[in-house]
């Protein structure tokens, strides 16, 4: 039994490594059922044991995704020698930093999941966000609150609301984005937009104005600005 077991996973992470691969090189919708079969000389008939569409492929390659953040930034919080701000300052930029490195991925991802007929699998992808990431962010709103960098009387909620927010938010970026690749709108409406986030999320932990800096205005611009060929 556990034998099975075992080649049932391997299988899957094998899929899985592939079309993560591919949606990374040449894009979600660019990418096949039959080509990720091809490449890895399996029947159509396997793959749809493991996952039932490309979308379902999509939203395990995502949650695979939010693990290797959540693996990246465990450290940070368990470090006792940065203070609850640097902490939530330094998570949020890993998390921009991780987001960057795939940049092409991201971008594309924002695109898909905010199409109207993927509100289903938008919504269940902000939720497992949530599931994995909440518990991090409510740990150093803990810690500030002990420490008294914060004043938040429920934490745990407030996180939920943190990371259920920054998902959410992406439908907006996804119409921003189009409107500055268009020449209708300046970066600095962009810019704005996160700073205003920075303000919103200091009042929902009690921090004081001014202390969070969740994103590197650079990283932002380097990062939705559509390069030249």
């Amino acid at each position: 039994m556990t034998r099975i077991v075992k080649k049932h996973e391997a299988r899957k992470n094998e899929i899985l490594d592939v079309a993560q691969n591919l949606f990374y090189t040449q894009g979600f919708d660019n990418t096949s059922i039959n080509q990720i079969i091809d490449q890895i000389g399996i029947a159509k008939g396997t793959i749809y044991h493991y996952f039932k569409s490309k979308y379902e492929l999509l939203d395990a390659v995502v949650e695979r995704l939010i693990i290797q953040m959540r693996e990246a930034i465990q450290p940070i919080v368990q470090n006792q020698e940065f203070t609850p701000i640097q902490k939530f300052n330094m998570v949020f930029n890993m998390i921009g930093q991780i987001k960057f490195e795939r940049k092409e991925f991201m971008l594309e991802l924002i695109r898909v999941i905010t199409r109207d007929e993927n509100v289903i699998l938008h919504q269940k992808m902000v939720t497992r966000s949530i599931d994995f990431l909440a518990p991090i962010l409510s740990q150093i709103i803990e810690e500030g609150i002990d420490q008294h960098y914060f004043d938040c009387e429920y934490p745990d909620e407030v996180a939920m609301y943190i990371i259920g927010l920054s998902g959410y938010i992406n439908r907006y970026l996804t119409t921003t984005i189009i409107e500055i690749e268009e020449g209708k709108k300046d970066m600095s409406v962009l810019i704005n937009h996160f700073k205003g986030f920075e303000r919103i999320i200091e009042r929902m932990i009690g921090a004081e104005k001014g202390s969070l800096s969740l994103a590197d205005e650079q990283l932002i611009r380097d990062f939705f600005i559509t390069q030249e060929d």
